[in-house]
């Protein structure tokens, strides 16, 4: 029986970014659920409440939904997150809420951070704000340049307007894992018990594929796997190497998970 598949989006994001993805999965005879964190907080206008969240209560709205999801389907998921949720996914698996962890061009944990000019710059308004308490989007520079550089140039001003605010402190959490006490980006790979496979894009200047190879390696220490592609950027699931991820994700469960 092949398991359930949980959906985890990443920063400025929901669940629509899986829109052209899943159907892959659903071709291929997977049940199918992709979630939008905090839909009533985080929208394309700003709310004051936005930032009062952190990183740990995205964790712990998802690990809701996955064990609601999980008595469901009478099984685990395998759980895939991009960016962020690639993060948030890691997290989730060193809980021991899925039956296989994939992160997708993901955030890097503690340890596998590289620091880049070229990440700053994609990211440069929030990094010059440097203020939690606000709650942020990708800048249009940073989107066009940074986020969807590897998809076609007639794309882009549409992909742009689908993007979001988040909170400033869930993003503060995100990179500056000694200020989270709940410490959500700190993750032992040691407890995990399930297969991982990390996915990493070459062209990527939202994370480093550098810090991807990171990752890779942390979890290549107990047993994990890793595809890279060389031409993708950060948003990979849309782009042109999306239905060969689709079918590399799709091949990688059904040799792994049992």
């Amino acid at each position: 029986m092949k398991p359930p598949i949980f959906f985890i989006h990443g920063a400025f994001a929901d669940a629509s970014v899986w829109n052209d993805f899943i159907p892959f999965f659903k071709a291929a005879g997977f049940k199918t659920f992709a979630t939008t964190i905090y839909p009533d907080l985080r929208g394309k206008t700003k709310n004051d409440e936005l930032p009062k969240l952190r990183l740990n209560d995205y964790i712990i709205q998802l690990k809701s939904q996955i064990e609601d999801f999980t008595k469901e389907n009478g099984q685990k998921p395998v759980i895939i997150g991009h960016s962020m949720g690639g993060l948030l996914t890691q997290k989730l698996t060193e809980m021991d809420l899925g039956c296989a962890g994939i992160f997708v061009t993901p955030s890097p944990p503690k340890g596998c951070d590289v620091k880049s000019l070229v990440v700053l710059l994609t990211h440069l308004n929030i990094a010059l704000q440097n203020d939690p308490t606000k709650s942020y989007k990708v800048w249009d520079f940073g989107a066009k340049w940074g986020v969807l550089n590897k998809i076609p140039e007639n794309e882009k001003d549409a992909r742009n307007a689908e993007f979001i605010y988040d909170s400033g402190r869930a993003l503060n959490d995100l990179v500056n894992f000694d200020q989270d006490q709940f410490k959500i980006g700190t993750i032992d790979e040691n407890k995990i018990k399930v297969p991982t496979l990390t996915i990493g894009a070459a062209k990527d200047r939202g994370t480093l594929v550098k810090a991807h190879r990171k990752t890779a390696a942390k979890y290549a220490r107990v047993g994990g796997d890793y595809i890279e592609y060389p031409d993708a950027g950060h948003m990979i699931i849309y782009e042109k190497d999306a239905p060969q991820l689709a079918q590399d994700i799709i091949a990688w469960i059904s040799k792994k998970v049992k």
